[in-house]
This record gives C-alpha cells, sequence and structure tokens, in this order.
C-alpha cells in the first residue's frame, strides 16, 4: 500500500466520524384529574392517583388511563424550582419542573400555570419541553409536551484513536519512504 492510499484512507476515517444523536423524546401526554381544588395564588394541589388521557408520538407505549402518582402541590410562585417532580408514572417516567414562565389566576376561577420540565421515560435520554397546568372550579389537568431537538453527542473516543493510529502509520511510512 502507498504513502497516497494510506492518507485517503485516514481522511476517509477522521471525514467519517460523524455526530451521534441522542434518543430525544418527541410528541406529548396529557394527564387527567391531577389537579385539585383549593389553589392558592402561589401554590396548586393534585390529586394521586391521576390518569393519563392522551398520548401523542413516543408517548403512545404509555397505555391510556393507566395511573401517575401525582406530587401532593407545587409551588409555582418559584419561578425556577430545583428538582420538583410533578409526576411519576409507567414506562419510568417523570416530570421534573424547571422553570415556571408564567401564571395567570383568573378572579379564583381558574389558574394556568406554564413553564419547561424535564421529563424521563425508559429508553430515551431525558428531554426538556413545555408544560401546562390547567385548574378550574370544572377540575384540572396537566400536559407536557416534547418538541426539543436531539441533543448532539459525540461519537466514542476508539473512532478518534483509530483515526490518530492511522495519522501514525502515515507518519512511520513517509518517514521509512524518505531514507
Amino acid at each position: 500500500m502507498n504513502l497516497k492510499n494510506i492518507a485517503l484512507i485516514t481522511l476517509l476515517v477522521i471525514g467519517s466520524a460523524s455526530v451521534a444523536k441522542a434518543d430525544s423524546i418527541t410528541g406529548g401526554i396529557g394527564i387527567g384529574g391531577g389537579v385539585s381544588q383549593p389553589w392558592t395564588s402561589t401554590t396548586v394541589f393534585f390529586n394521586s392517583p391521576a390518569v393519563v388521557t392522551s398520548t401523542v408520538g413516543d408517548f403512545t407505549a404509555i397505555p391510556l388511563f393507566s395511573q401517575v402518582t401525582m406530587a401532593s402541590s407545587f409551588d409555582y410562585a418559584i419561578t425556577t424550582p430545583e428538582n420538583v417532580v410533578i409526576f411519576t408514572g409507567p414506562d419510568g417516567a417523570e416530570l421534573i419542573v424547571n422553570q415556571v414562565t408564567s401564571s395567570v389566576l383568573h378572579d379564583g376561577t381558574s389558574v394556568v400555570i406554564d413553564g419547561v420540565a424535564t421529563l424521563d421515560l425508559t429508553g430515551f435520554d431525558p428531554t426538556v419541553g413545555n408544560f401546562t397546568i390547567t385548574a378550574s372550579n370544572n377540575g384540572g389537568a396537566l400536559s407536557f409536551e416534547a418538541t426539543a431537538a436531539a441533543a448532539a453527542t459525540p461519537e466514542p473516543a476508539s473512532l478518534a484513536l483509530f483515526g490518530t493510529g492511522l495519522l501514525g502509520i502515515v507518519g512511520i511510512a513517509r518517514r521509512r519512504l524518505s531514507v
């Protein structure tokens, strides 16, 4: 094998080192019966268990009407809560609130809370998405929609090690040919 072929193979290997995509969640889930009265201007209270009322995308693996365990309450006045788990459910589903982006209390008859949360689901990487908690005199619900793009993760270091090994072989071959 001549020096040009070795150099070409090395460039092809290094050039083919791609970036892998993590398995992020896409779709949405709705939880019904999860929010109860009374709520306050800073806290919403949950009923447990609640049930899955709708699923879209990757969430379709979770059966409709399966039970989820809700937190007892959520203080939505804290805009950046730390590790507040809103619900846990089947398939390792766990919703952790990252940030409350808005909350609107309507004359004591309803409250709508929007924010950003991370959802864990078995078989997927933790995925950031948007959540909405709605409570009214008629009951309440929680929804989560994951629309985040997959995060880029580098290929294993073994591919880079292989490429640098080939570069070393090219260097040795070049030195031998020049002597």
